[in-house]
């Protein structure tokens, strides 16, 4: 299944009596609109049904997605990651896997934008707001009984410098989108400091990208920022799997660093279930150590916040009984 996107065996072939071994891994990762009319073909009746149906689905969304960000009169935003991308990347929508709708406004622009939500009959959800996702909201409706999530950002990264500017341009549909350097070093640091390589297909994302616009991208660029957003050992981590894992070989710049002990195939695949090596992998990615533990004193703040009433009886007097 997933060697025929990363060239990677997953317990041996794939047949009538192990496939729903290999189905959880293929959902856990988003893949099922991955796979080629060809490989399909190859694989038991059963799961090629479930893929099929899966991708189909997520065609329909993703449609839905889109057609929604079209109707808004409001263009004073960026698109950012999935809807970005499916007509740069993947014309076919039943491919890529999107969930929400991410846009990027700044901050002069945010009661436009949450005018324009209300106006389309969408309501900001309640989510608990602390220092990693205090610059962003969430917003959802209802449309045929399926339900549609926007995010609105004012910055991408929780310690993004005050006067960073994200470059932009408009993309062949008329959107706003980032400019290459600034979007693919928007989905490494999604992929790698945001959430420790937690997903393949952001990966995949990432790959096809470079692939396709490896003569116009400016590395250097790339490295200049990636240096303002404390984001280095991200773009180390995520350029040592591209070129050592996906044999990516066109890419001018070169990891620094040796990932090899930690950043292997297994712990890409089924990091959900290597809990230590996710945590080291995860503090490794901060640029500092530092940076590191204060992520977790400010998510551990938070958290305590989050229950009090847990730790309530711990303040209360010894019983006279």
């Amino acid at each position: 299944m997933i060697q025929s996107l990363f060239k990677v065996p997953i317990q041996g072939q794939v047949t009538e009596t192990n496939w729903l071994t290999v189905l959880p891994l293929i959902k856990e990762h988003k893949l099922a609109g991955y796979f080629s009319k060809e490989t399909l073909q190859t694989l038991p009746r059963d799961l090629q049904r479930v893929l099929l149906t899966e991708s189909t689905q997520q065609k329909q969304y993703n449609t839905l997605l889109m057609s929604e960000i079209g109707s808004w009169k409001n263009k004073d935003f960026i698109v950012l990651k999935g809807c970005a991308l499916l007509n740069q990347l993947y014309l076919d929508w039943s491919i890529r896997p999107i969930s929400d709708i991410d846009i990027l406004v700044s901050k002069d622009q945010v009661d436009g934008i949450k005018n324009q939500l209300k106006s389309s009959g969408f309501n900001e959800s309640s989510e608990n707001k602390w220092k990693a996702n205090s610059h962003k909201s969430v917003w959802s409706k209802e449309v045929f009984e399926t339900e549609i999530t926007v995010e609105v950002h004012t910055q991408l990264f929780y310690n993004e410098p005050k006067n960073f500017v994200w470059n932009i341009q408009k993309n062949d549909s008329g959107f706003s989108v980032l400019q290459k350097e600034d979007f693919l070093l928007h989905l490494v640091g999604h992929l790698a400091h945001q959430h420790t390589f937690i997903k393949l297909f952001w990966l995949y994302d990432i790959k096809l990208f470079i692939e396709k616009y490896q003569e116009q991208i400016d590395w250097s660029l790339i490295q200049k920022k990636a240096k303002e957003l404390k984001l280095v050992r991200s773009l180390d981590a995520t350029l040592w799997i591209l070129q050592n894992l996906l044999s990516m070989r066109m890419i001018p710049v070169k990891a620094k660093s040796d990932w090899s002990n930690l950043l292997t195939w297994s712990f890409l695949i089924y990091n959900r279930t290597q809990a230590l090596r996710y945590q080291i992998v995860k503090h490794l990615l901060k640029d500092s150590y530092y940076e590191a533990f204060l992520y977790d004193i400010l998510w551990l703040k938070n958290w305590l916040l989050k229950v009090p009433g847990k730790f309530a009886r711990f303040a209360q007097p010894p019983s006279s009984n």
